[in-house]
């Protein structure tokens, strides 16, 4: 039945979404968890193959194995501005479109394989694609510290770009008032000259 489903509406004042609430969903494309929501438990939306987009709340601090299992259309997940403490085993394994990660600072747990299979987003991360899946890997701090190493540098390409952006702005406010100032100039050089003006001669 859940095969079925297009949009999910949760009901508010629930702390936690339980086992299952949407494996297999594969026609879901965009989910919102409202805010209240503490825990993610397992399988929650595993093989939800068509999830594209999703809003976390402010007050998440745990997502469960296999939360996001096999969600091959998600791309980007942004975790900052939650209160998340950890990620458990396998959470998005195989979700293979993943290219971005932003992570709060809470972070201190991170499971076994919680990216295994995302090989579009172990580049960003320095890691070759065989060694993803080796507990050496995964149950550290590197990959916490790479995440944070990679926001940091998006960051600042951020604000370089938006520092670019500003100096070009001024730089054309100027070329545009230095423009305007030679076409007031030219303007005035094609105005019809005024004959000159004598005092009036008086006959004796």
């Amino acid at each position: 039945m859940l095969a079925l489903v297009t949009q999910v509406v949760f009901l508010l004042n629930i702390r936690k979404l339980g086992v299952n609430t949407c494996c297999d969903a594969v026609n879901l494309v965009v989910v919102e968890i409202p805010e209240g929501v503490e825990y993610i438990d397992y399988n929650v939306f595993r093989n939800c193959s068509s999830l594209t987009t999703v809003s976390f709340p402010t007050t998440l601090r745990s997502l469960d194995s296999w939360a996001f299992d096999e969600c091959s259309s998600l791309d980007n997940v942004n975790l900052l501005h939650t209160q998340l403490w950890k990620i458990g085993n396998f959470a998005f394994m195989l979700c293979s479109e993943l290219k971005s990660m932003t992570i709060p600072d809470s972070l201190e747990m991170l499971g076994g394989d919680v990216f295994y299979g995302c090989n579009k987003l172990a580049p960003c991360l320095e890691y070759n694609e065989s060694d993803w899946g080796k507990e050496s890997v995964d149950t550290t701090y590197e990959v916490i510290a790479h995440l944070r190493s990679l926001q940091s540098q998006q960051e600042s390409t951020e604000e370089s770009t938006e520092e670019q952006e500003e100096e070009g702005k001024e730089f054309d406010d100027e070329e545009s008032d230095e423009g305007r100032w030679h076409h007031q100039q030219e303007q005035k050089d094609q105005r019809p000259k005024r004959p000159p003006i004598f005092p009036h001669t008086r006959v004796y």
